[in-house]
């Protein structure tokens, strides 16, 4: 479990229908201006253009052939958008040998950026969720690398301050991970203790005769105290993963000063 990806991001979709199909896009999108005064959605091409949208929603017409659908009914294909905003966030286009990926800005630094990758439902027909996967990218490369820690510290391994933090955000981790195991099987034993039946003994003379059934003590159950013992440590420990991932982030801050 990586510190980094603690960041969860769950993101609702919004849908609108689409009238046609993208095909003629680049006539519509060529009408429009190179400002749109009050439209905070845009989409910046490849070429440099930007344009401005009431609306910006990413579709899929097939698992190959994504595209964003704007206001006024134009349609821009995935491969030649540089990067988009839409009320869910800022993305950016990553082409690699399988087609074009699509990654949301989680942190975007002067040195080095923090990502995640745009989940791949084509059943969504306006898909917006991020993983859980998180990568990064320093400024002027153009690759994706995963944002485990391994590879942050290798990153960043020309910053002495933001390695220091990363060291400290590994050894909670483990540290974290730790409690995280031994409270959970604490918990699991409490878990079966307060669920086995009880019986109070029954102490009877020699040659006593049993007593009637409704005189026999009943089962019952109790709760064991490991229950809150197993509780309070997946607390503690998922707190000082927390922690970790704040010395994380205090390196990303302190290596893109």
């Amino acid at each position: 479990m990586k510190p980094l990806f603690l960041i969860l991001i769950s993101l609702l979709p919004f849908s609108l229908p689409v009238h046609s199909q993208p095909g003629s896009h680049l006539d519509a999108t060529s009408a429009l201006p190179a400002t749109a005064p009050g439209s905070e959605f845009y989409v910046r091409l490849k070429d440099g253009q930007t344009r401005y949208s009431s609306f910006v929603h990413l579709k899929h017409s097939n698992p190959a052939e994504k595209y964003l659908a704007l206001d006024n009914n134009r349609h821009i294909p995935i491969g030649q958008v540089d990067r988009y905003r839409t009320p869910y966030g800022t993305y950016l286009t990553v082409p690699d040998s399988t087609g074009t990926n699509i990654y949301r800005i989680q942190q975007e630094g002067r040195r080095l950026s923090l990502y995640s990758r745009l989940a791949e439902k084509i059943s969504d027909m306006d898909n917006h969720t991020s993983t859980r996967s998180l990568f990064f990218r320093k400024t002027g490369e153009t690759t994706m690398t995963p944002a485990a820690m391994t590879c942050l510290q290798q990153a960043m391994a020309d910053n002495p301050a933001s390695l220091h933090q990363l060291q400290k955000a590994t050894r909670l981790k483990h540290i974290g991970l730790g409690i995280v195991v031994a409270s959970a099987i604490v918990e699991g034993l409490g878990v079966y203790q307060s669920t086995r039946k009880k019986i109070d003994p029954i102490h009877l003379q020699p040659d006593s005769p049993l007593p009637p059934p409704h005189l026999l003590p009943k089962p019952y159950y109790t709760v064991s105290p490991l229950l809150f013992i197993g509780g309070e440590g997946l607390l503690a420990g998922f707190v000082v993963l927390l922690n970790a991932h704040h010395h994380v982030k205090k390196a990303l801050d302190i290596y893109n000063q």
